[in-house]
């Protein structure tokens, strides 16, 4: 697995359903429920290449699936393992860190 690193890491989001919102008119609207929240969020996104010897792929992690801090650990490996539900940075500089997801 490799990390993009060209990515944002977090956008604003509704935090009733991690939709996408931008600031307007000092409230937040939500394109995909055209509606205006008054509160939003960071949500935070982890973009990867996932390959195997067959293909390879782009997959999104959430901070609903890995967690905010272990995305945030995971964006700084340059090369991540899986092992049945455990995800494991295999670089040098921080192998210690591991999450189970």
């Amino acid at each position: 697995m490799q990390i993009k690193e060209d990515q944002t890491m977090y956008y604003l989001a509704n935090p009733d359903n991690g939709k996408k919102v931008e600031p307007r008119d000092g409230r937040y609207w939500c394109e995909a429920d055209s509606r205006f929240v008054d509160v939003a969020g960071n949500r935070y996104v982890l973009t990867a290449r996932v390959a195997d010897a067959t293909r390879e792929c782009y997959v999104n992690m959430f901070n609903e699936q890995v967690g905010v801090n272990n995305l945030l650990l995971l964006a700084q490996c340059s090369v991540v393992t899986f092992a049945a539900s455990t995800v494991r940075c295999c670089t040098s500089h921080c192998c210690q860190h591991s999450t189970v997801l």
